[in-house]
């Protein structure tokens, strides 16, 4: 007999449908967690990061917001145009894909932008295509990332045996019990 962890579904963030309010996201498309356990969403098509608690709760957002009080792309630093990749290093940076501005954004462990590289072409340093997707550290804290639109499924991981999934305009909570 085959057996494996027993997983436990918690509770699931935002509405089925989507949306830009507070606790909405629409096409999230990456996630990433720092070291107390907080979430970052990479709400692509809402134009802007999401830091999220364990249970949900908005803490706050990075991106442009037009004058109706919706998101709205931009160009200029902590604006994004369909981020999609985001990742933290070890000291809770918060590293973001922009991906149609093709460039990355760094931002410190409160939100606040630190400096921003790339732009569009394919020489050392830039972004083609599609721009940064797919971010992430090694144990080293060395920088990766992946081009082209990767349609995956986000998951992120705690040390609590906490895992988040994204999938669609919804962010998942489940518990692991190994």
């Amino acid at each position: 007999m085959v057996t494996g962890p027993a997983i436990e579904l918690l509770s699931a963030f935002g509405p089925k449908q989507g949306g830009h309010l507070p606790g909405q996201f629409h096409n999230s498309e990456g996630l990433a967690s720092d070291s107390r356990g907080r979430i970052l969403v990479a709400d692509e098509t809402n134009h802007r990061v999401r830091r999220i608690s364990p249970d949900g709760e908005p803490l706050w957002s990075l991106g442009a917001v037009g004058a109706d009080g919706r998101p709205r792309h931009g160009t200029a630093p902590g604006q994004f145009f369909m981020l999609r990749g985001i990742g933290v290093d070890a000291d809770d940076n918060l590293f973001v894909g922009d991906s149609w501005n093709n460039r990355v954004q760094k931002f410190d462990s409160s939100g606040s932008f630190r400096i921003m590289f790339g732009s569009y072409g394919n020489r050392p340093g830039q972004f083609g295509g599609a721009g940064p997707n797919g971010l992430a550290f090694d144990a080293d804290g060395l920088f990766d990332h992946a081009g082209g639109r990767h349609h995956a499924v986000a998951v992120s991981r705690t040390d609590e045996g906490l895992v988040f999934i994204q999938a669609g305009h919804r962010i998942f909570k489940f518990r692991v019990h190994w």
